[in-house]
C-alpha cells in the first residue's frame, strides 16, 4: 500500500477542472485508505525545521530569531523544569508536559473496528515500574491559545524563551491547512465547500510534540516496552510531521491486519481521517 501524495497547491488553482480534480482525489484517498500525504501546503520548510529543532532531545546550537543563540530544547531541559507544565491528572483534554510512561494506549488497539476501549486512555501517576503496555514516550500537549474553558500549560518563559510564541504560530498555520484540506474534501464529496466549518471552525485542536527516546532492540523484542500501541486517531484529522527516523505504520484498510511502513520527507504532511489503525 502506498499512500496518494497530493499537491494543495491545486486547491487554489484557478483552472476549476483541476481544482475540482484535487477534491476528487482528496475524497478518494480518505475513502479507499484513511491516509494521504500532502505537499506545497504554506508552511514553510524552515518553519518545520524550527519545529524539530526546538523539541530534538540533543543539545544543538539554535539560533532562535528574536532571542539570539540558544543550546535548549524542549525535550532536554531537566525533568523538574518540564514539570513545571505538568499534565493534569484527568485524561482529557492534554495539556502540558507527561513523562515518560505514564500514557497508555493499548486499551484502543481494537477501536474503529466495530470494537470499544476497555478503558478509557489512560494518564496514570507516574511510578518506579512503568508497566510494559505504557508507551515509552514523552509528550508535550497544547490547544488553541484563545481556549479559556482548558488554556494552555506552559514552562515559565525565561526556561525556554521563545518557545511559546513559536508553538502558538505554528499552530495557526496547521489550522489553516486544516481548513483548506476540510474545503477540498467537502467539494469533493459532492457538499458546499464550507460544510465542515461549523463543526471545526473554533480551532478545538490539539498540537502534540512526541519525543520517543532510545530503546534497546531485545526490550522492544521482549515486550518490556513499547514505543506506542495500535489505535485509531480520535479527531477528524490528524496531521502529522515526520523526520527522517519515521516510524508510521498504517493498516491497510483492504487487509485488516497488514501493516505498512509510511515514509516521509520533512516537507510533507501525512494526513489521516477519522477511524483507521496505525501503530
Amino acid at each position: 500500500m502506498k499512500l496518494q501524495t497530493l499537491d494543495l497547491s491545486n486547491f487554489d488553482n484557478t483552472v476549476k477542472s483541476q481544482r475540482s480534480a484535487f477534491c476528487q482525489e482528496v475524497a478518494r484517498s480518505f475513502k479507499e485508505q484513511g491516509f494521504l500525504k500532502i505537499v506545497n501546503h504554506d508552511i514553510p520548510l524552515t518553519t518545520i525545521e524550527a519545529l524539530f529543532d526546538w523539541v530534538r532531545s540533543e543539545i544543538k546550537l539554535l539560533r532562535a530569531a528574536t532571542n539570539g543563540e540558544q543550546n535548549q530544547r524542549f525535550f532536554n531541559l531537566p525533568l523538574c523544569t518540564k514539570m513545571k507544565a505538568p499534565h493534569p491528572d484527568a485524561a482529557n483534554p492534554h495539556r502540558g508536559y507527561t513523562p515518560i510512561g505514564r500514557e497508555d494506549t493499548s486499551s484502543l488497539t481494537n477501536f474503529g473496528k466495530g470494537g470499544q476501549p476497555t478503558k478509557k486512555v489512560a494518564n496514570v501517576k507516574a511510578s518506579a515500574a512503568i508497566l510494559s503496555s505504557a508507551a515509552f514516550r514523552e509528550v508535550f500537549d497544547m490547544g488553541h491559545m484563545n481556549d479559556r474553558l482548558y488554556p494552555n500549560i506552559w514552562v515559565p518563559e525565561n526556561d525556554l524563551p521563545c518557545f511559546r510564541d513559536f508553538m502558538e504560530t505554528f499552530f495557526t498555520l496547521c489550522f489553516e491547512v486544516q481548513t483548506k484540506i476540510f474545503h477540498a474534501l467537502a467539494i469533493g464529496l459532492g457538499l458546499h465547500e464550507e460544510f465542515f466549518d461549523t463543526s471545526h471552525d473554533k480551532g478545538d485542536n490539539e498540537l502534540r510534540l512526541t519525543h520517543h527516546p532510545e530503546i534497546a532492540v531485545d526490550e522492544l523484542s521482549c515486550g518490556s516496552k513499547t514505543r506506542i500501541s495500535e489505535h485509531s486517531d480520535f479527531g477528524t484529522l490528524t496531521l502529522l510531521f515526520q523526520d527522517s527516523v519515521g516510524g508510521l505504520e498504517v493498516e491497510d484498510q483492504r487487509h485488516i491486519g497488514h501493516f505498512t511502513t509510511v515514509e516521509s520527507s520533512l516537507g510533507e504532511i501525512i494526513v489521516n481521517i477519522v477511524q483507521p489503525s496505525c501503530s
